[in-house]
This record gives C-alpha cells, structure tokens and sequence, in this order.
C-alpha cells in the first residue's frame, strides 16, 4: 500500500489503495519547531533591559537535526553562540551570520525529560563581543560547523561595561 500524506490544515488525505486514492483513515502526525531569543541585558549603570524576538530555523538546521535523527555518523551537538552586527533579513538558505562580533561563545544546553523545550543559554560579559548587536544565532561548532537558526532585532549597543545573558528557547510541536 502506498500513502500520500500531504502535512497541512484543511487538507483531506489520500492513500493509493488497488490504484485508487481513498480518504486515508489513520494517524496523522505534525512536527513544528520554532524558536525565540531572549536577551537579559544588563548596562554598565545598573539599568536592566529585556528583549525577546521570535527566529528563523534555517535549511542548514533542519539537516543538522535530520541527520541526528537518521544517521550512523551523529553530527557535532549544538554547543555555541554567536551574536552580530549585520541585520539583512533571515532566509533559510543562510549558512552563518552575516557579520560575527568577537567569537562564537559555549552556550550551555538544558532539557526536562518529557517536555518539548530546550535552551541554549551564555553569557556574553562585560567586554565581550562589544558593538552593535542585531543578529544571532545557534552552531553546532566554534568555527564553520552548521547553524541552527538565525535571528535579526533592533539594534542592541552592547557597551564595554554592559553584559548579555542570551538565551535560545527551541519549542517542539
């Protein structure tokens, strides 16, 4: 028997059955991933600021967790962070950040057994990866390596002073 699943709302399915398509009658299945990215920003002064922007899981990220799932060869985990200093809108084809500030920092990984959400988390201290930040993103490397995702905001002036804690929230659906 030969199934045609097409995955998208308001869409009967089909299955091929005697080479005839029927209304398919078992369980469908969705998976969605997103992300969003958090900043803790903390000024030189005292002054705490929050921001939080949703993000784009790029072609490049997509393979990275395919080839998790379905290979002998596992690729490198996601281990680091990247902020940057270049805001050209987010396409899936994208490989790397556009324009990295200093270099990519460790960012620690965090899971609870049964839930769909894991963060990736560091903190860029003070005078570190100082400039005008208004992209980021996940690698599973500290040079070349795969990106999960990418992110652009508004500019964020990251002072000499200042420090970031920066945290990826990957949601699973």
């Amino acid at each position: 028997m030969e199934r045609i699943i097409k995955l998208a709302d308001n869409v009967t399915l089909y299955e091929k059955k005697d080479d005839v398509f029927v209304p398919y009658k078992g369980i469908v299945e969705k998976i969605g991933l997103r992300g969003k990215f958090h900043m803790l920003i903390n000024r030189e002064n005292g002054d705490v600021e929050e921001r939080e922007h949703e993000n784009l899981i790029v072609d490049t990220g997509f393979d990275l967790i395919c080839d998790t799932l379905g290979t002998n060869t596992q690729p490198s985990d996601l281990t680091h962070m990247a902020v940057g200093s270049n805001n050209t809108s987010p396409n899936a084809s994208d490989t790397a950040l556009n324009t990295i500030l200093d270099v990519r920092r460790i960012a620690a990984y965090a899971h609870t057994p049964g839930t769909k959400v894991f963060t990736m988390i560091t903190t860029f201290a003070a005078g570190e990866s100082t400039g005008a930040w208004v992209e980021a993103g996940l690698f599973n490397a500290v040079t070349t390596g795969e990106m999960l995702n990418r992110v652009i905001f508004s500019v964020v002036n990251k002072a000499s002073g200042d420090s970031i804690t920066a945290t990826f929230t990957i949601t699973l659906s």
